[in-house]
């Protein structure tokens, strides 16, 4: 069921990589509730997610054009401790009682620049772990770490909270870095990109230019992309929609964000079952329309119970459809350009989503927090039914890797 773990060095960057996002988790979750508890307000949640993704916006592209240039390995670590710094001055000025939402929003923005650097850079590693036919369960277990790490994370939190506060947590965070810097260390990552004759200016066009006109490459990147700025902006309202919709405190509250953590690895765990799907592009089309559906019932829910059920098949349908959308990309994109193709990815899940978070946060301000939930449901709904109806791309099988490329 899983023979990527067959690979020694993809069991150590896996295991490194949960451990970091588990910390992550438990900052994320707790930085909403800090955040929320100083301003009290949604369009707060908003920009300062903004702020943490608004690097994707300017580097995300150049991260992939580093990715096919440079040691990517230094890069990766470099990152990390980045991450790490960041994590642990939060946790610093929130002990003190001194933090402000000034100080949060530029430790995000140092943390966004490093995560739009090396994301590419992470997604393309993947590659060379494993081979070709275990691509899509290598991804697919990725996913489930990650979305483990979003169950864990999150109920995290809630334990800690009430024993050492919020800023436990970000330190507890600071820590989970070294087993991601750990476990890169040991890894014998090639350098396969672009020679670096060309500028970074014509070898990120190049990169653009192939993906636009390879139309199995930019029809997934479009449904990525509007997924992106409608639908996966959920996740910054949670916040607002505990505490005044469902009336939770910190420690239901976790629960709460646990939820489609929990959906995402079953849904990892089928995909994996699976196995090679071979019509990615209808598997990715169809869970994003089921995706759509479950956080329109999300936003009229009630009860915790509810809402976790609906918070469960949305996460169950989200990483399904992200994570077939990732494997049909590294299939299709030539060896020399994937690293670009990936930051593209990178560009259409986090670039995209800084404006996403603001608008949601902006439509729950004005209309509240339900029918910006909902609003944002119908538009993914719209979208993902479009591409199934007319992208006759997303009907073809995956077409066999490429040797060549710009």
């Amino acid at each position: 069921m899983f023979p990527a773990l067959r690979s020694a060095a993809y069991r150590r960057f896996w295991t490194g990589a949960f451990v970091s996002n588990v910390g992550s988790w438990m900052h994320q979750t707790a930085l909403g509730w800090l955040v929320y508890a100083l301003t009290e307000s949604t369009f707060w949640l908003g920009v300062t997610t903004f702020v943490g993704m608004s690097p994707s916006l300017v580097f995300s592209l150049y991260g992939g054009v580093i990715a096919d240039r440079t040691n990517r390995r230094r890069l990766l670590i470099g990152a990390q401790a980045v991450l790490m710094l960041s994590a642990c001055s939060l946790g610093v000025l929130t002990a003190a009682h001194v933090v402000t939402l000034g100080q949060i929003l530029a430790l995000s923005l140092l943390s966004g620049i490093a995560l739009a650097i090396s994301t590419p850079v992470y997604q393309t590693v993947l590659h060379e772990l494993v081979p070709p036919e275990h691509l899509m369960n290598a991804i697919t277990l990725n996913s489930i770490q990650f979305n483990l790490a979003r169950i864990v994370g999150p109920l995290g939190m809630g334990a800690v909270t009430p024993l050492v506060g919020i800023a436990g947590c970000f330190f507890a965070n600071s820590l989970t870095f070294l087993a991601m810097i750990a476990a890169v260390s040991t890894l014998e990552i090639a350098a396969i990109g672009s020679s670096g004759s060309h500028s970074i200016w014509t070898d990120l066009r190049n990169g653009v230019r192939y993906a636009w006109r390879t139309r199995m490459i930019r029809i997934p990147l479009l449904l990525a992309a509007f997924l992106s700025l409608f639908g996966f902006p959920y996740i910054i309202l949670l916040p607002a929609f505990a505490r005044d919709i469902l009336h939770l405190d910190a420690e239901q509250y976790g629960f709460l964000v646990a939820a489609p953590g929990a959906g995402a690895v079953v849904g990892g765990l089928g995909l994996a079952a699976f196995g090679d799907v071979r019509h990615k592009g209808v598997l990715a089309g169809v869970t994003a329309l089921v995706f759509s559906i479950t956080l329109i019932c999300f936003a009229f829910s009630t009860d915790l119970p509810m809402a976790q059920i609906f918070l469960f098949l949305a996460g169950m349908n989200m990483v399904s459809a992200i994570s077939t959308i990732n494997t049909l990309l590294q299939l299709t994109a030539a060896a020399r350009v994937r690293g670009r193709v990936m930051s593209m990815l990178s560009f259409a899940l986090f670039g995209l989503a800084p404006i996403g978070s603001v608008h949601i946060g902006t439509w729950a301000h004005y209309v509240g927090t339900p029918r910006a939930l909902a609003g944002g449901g119908v538009v993914c709904f719209l979208i993902a039914a479009s591409f199934l109806a007319f992208a006759r791309e997303l009907r073809q099988p995956v077409a066999a890797p490429q040797a060549g490329g710009p």
